[in-house]
């Protein structure tokens, strides 16, 4: 079943056990609350779930359970309307205050997503400033990297140029993916034989991405290069095989280098990409 369907039955039958006055499963499961306790005023089944989320006195693992019954709940579409400003509240308060790691991040993960205005104070203060860190640095920029208008460039711009990690690099290299101005990032990276094989992967797809003839340029001389590591040079050798008819448009002396090269002992992938390149040059 897929989601609009879901939504669909979803919502009729909430529709249909209000009408009948039964007790559905989800309004028992939340009257009974996830803990097991009984709320003394909870005539909605939705609103008493997010009230207990929010309840800094239950147990995480119960404020968990009562959150996902609320995301279950999101997929009543119109019908969860009337919930969101209090949901957001929620997920707002816990993010900012709670005294519990993994509920802060959980909410905050949710609120990224929506590219809520106060999740991104709440990322960009982390990255900021480690001891305000809600998630793992890598985690907050790919969660900031959800609002393409906000400041994800310019962070994903610091995390290059400063002393990162390198998972912190990875998603802020797959982050600048949007910049058309950072291909002089992607080509340093690409072009640099010190940098992390992983960062110099993502970087190809990037240049690929803003700058198909910068990449072109130095994936050729990667490809040249005896030196380099056999996957980078496999991996870009495949790129511009896929490049709309680069193999007919390429220039003879390339692929006659290409042909020339002593690929003895090279590994498996870059023997397949050039013979895959060069036949279809002949083609």
């Amino acid at each position: 079943m897929n989601v609009d369907d879901y939504r669909k039955a979803y919502a009729a039958e909430l529709e249909k056990q209000k009408q009948s006055g039964a007790t559905s499963e989800f309004t028992t499961m939340s009257a009974a609350g996830p803990s097991g306790s009984t709320p003394s005023s909870a005539p909605d089944a939705i609103a008493g779930e997010i009230g207990f989320f929010r309840d800094p006195t239950q147990t995480a693992d119960a404020r968990l359970a009562a959150l996902r019954n609320v995301q279950t709940a999101t997929f009543m579409g119109p019908g969860f309307d009337r919930y969101r400003s209090a949901f957001r509240d929620a997920l707002r308060a816990v993010a900012t205050n709670d005294s519990d790691q993994k509920l802060r991040a959980a909410a905050l993960e949710l609120l990224a997503m929506d590219k809520d205005e106060v999740a991104r104070q709440l990322l960009v203060r982390g990255i900021d400033d480690v001891h305000h860190a809600i998630v793992p640095l890598a985690k907050a920029i790919q969660l900031l990297a959800f609002d393409d208008h906000g400041p994800i460039i310019t962070v994903a711009r610091k995390i290059m140029g400063g002393n990162f990690d390198v998972d912190a690099k990875e998603e802020a290299l797959r982050a600048l993916a949007s910049d058309p101005g950072a291909d002089h990032i992607f080509a340093g990276i690409l072009s640099d034989r010190s940098q992390p094989k992983q960062l110099r992967s993502i970087s190809a797809s990037g240049l690929r991405a803003v700058s198909p003839q910068r990449f072109e340029q130095v994936a050729r001389s990667i490809v040249l290069n005896e030196n380099e590591d056999s996957d980078v040079r496999a991996e870009c050798l495949g790129a511009l095989n896929h490049l709309r008819g680069y193999a007919a448009k390429v220039d003879q002396g390339f692929a006659d280098a290409l042909s020339n090269l002593d690929l003895t002992g090279k590994s498996a992938g870059l023997r397949a990409a050039a013979e895959r390149f060069l036949r279809r040059k002949l083609d």
